[in-house]
């Protein structure tokens, strides 16, 4: 500051003094972090891919913080309970949240919140991705995405599609079509992909945005075909399904996977999780686990997971209104 340039010689030593004083002052009043087991809240319940994430990346995580990572499932309302409730919690890096794009960027638009999770959670880091595709039966004879599209707009309402729930990715993936194709398609909500898949299979419904994971199995086996990747790049899984993005402008989601603490958390706990986190994902046992379970690795800092939060927020928000779910 310009009132300090008269002390031109000695102000280096006062800055020097008062700098070393300061982190003294720090070191004596901050806590070291963690003393004790961090709680990690996955929204959903044991078992399914969301759940494997958090126990894949909790082993490591707590290896390096040198405290138990335990991992809690709070499931029920789409993810809304467990979300609102660490939300809610102290913000001491000890509550954590596994976040996905329902629980962080498609609730807000669907639910009435006790507590704004956009404001009331803040990014961590991103771990990883599962990417999405459009599949139909194998023999339905819709076997491209333009087919589907000119299909639709022939016989508007005609066509059904099949995801996870009401308000889940799945859903508002298929509304999203809807409005950027132009046509009407039926949304028939499943309570889960293992429930939806086999009518997607038999004929029943017409088609489904799901994950490559759960469908891999089903196409191997010749019950489903791949017409197109939900995305702006082509899967090296299905070489010969198109990016939908290219055939349907702005048709592109991820199922990601990502970390979140209260907000207002230290910045110096966010710091040191981050980094703990992005050296887990790139140890070669967790890499393998993860992709064998059809996750891209993701990392980065917690701006990335935050543009992330703020691109989906604006894309299914879209998608949530032209469905007509309402905040209630």
């Amino acid at each position: 500051m310009k009132r300090f340039m008269k002390w031109s010689i000695c102000a280096p030593a006062i800055v020097l003094i008062a700098a070393s004083t300061g982190a003294a002052q720090a070191q004596t009043q901050a806590p070291a972090y963690p003393t004790k087991p961090v709680h990690l809240v996955v929204p959903y319940a044991a078992g399914g891919g969301i759940d494997l994430v958090a126990r894949m990346v909790g082993a490591p995580l707590a290896e390096s913080l040198k405290q138990p990572v335990l991992t809690e499932n709070k499931p029920g309302a789409n993810g809304v309970l467990a979300t609102q409730e660490v939300a809610r919690l102290a913000p001491d890096g000890y509550s954590l949240l596994l976040g996905v794009p329902a629980t962080i960027a498609i609730n807000p638009s669907v639910y009435k919140l006790n507590v704004d999770t956009l404001k009331g959670l803040q990014p961590v880091a991103a771990l990883a991705v599962a990417r999405f595709v459009i599949v139909t039966a194998a023999n339905s004879g819709i076997d491209s995405l333009p087919k589907l599209v000119a299909s639709a707009k022939a016989e508007p309402g005609k066509y059904s599609f099949a995801s996870y729930g009401s308000g889940s990715a799945s859903h508002l993936a298929g509304e999203m079509l809807n409005v950027l194709a132009g046509i009407k398609t039926t949304h028939i909500p499943y309570k889960g992909s293992a429930a939806a898949l086999p009518d997607v299979m038999s004929g029943r419904v017409d088609f489904m945005f799901d994950v490559v994971a759960n469908v891999q199995p089903h196409v191997q086996s010749g019950r489903l075909k791949v017409i197109a990747v939900a995305g702006d790049q082509s899967l090296p899984q299905f070489p010969d399904a198109p990016p939908a993005n290219s055939i349907v402008p702005g048709l592109s989601l991820d199922g990601w996977v990502g970390l979140f603490a209260p907000t207002g958390t230290p910045t110096a706990v966010i710091d040191r999780l981050n980094s703990e986190v992005n050296v887990s994902l790139q140890t070669p046992e967790l890499r393998a686990r993860l992709e064998a379970a059809g996750f891209d690795i993701l990392g980065g800092a917690p701006g990335d997971l935050a543009r992330i939060v703020q691109r989906d927020y604006a894309i299914y928000s879209r998608a949530a209104r032209s469905a007509g779910l309402r905040n209630d």
